[in-house]
């Protein structure tokens, strides 16, 4: 959870570029599949797959090129 919020900060604040992208996608993307890592309840599930949401929204107009 602290490493999704952490990278969803720093993403707002300046998008990483497309290599950086390339390790933490896998990671994004298996939050929004599974519905969350390691989640103990529903709260938990639903703000994780939340912040996933707003990593991938940061990101948008650099996977555009």
């Amino acid at each position: 959870m602290r490493l999704l919020y952490r990278l969803r900060v720093s993403g707002e604040q300046r998008p990483f570029d497309t290599t950086s992208l390339f390790y933490i996608l896998p990671m994004i993307i298996l939050t929004m599949t599974k519905g969350g890592i390691g989640a103990k309840d529903q709260d938990e599930v639903d703000e994780q797959v939340v912040l996933a949401l707003d990593f991938i929204q940061f990101h948008t107009e650099i996977c555009k090129y």
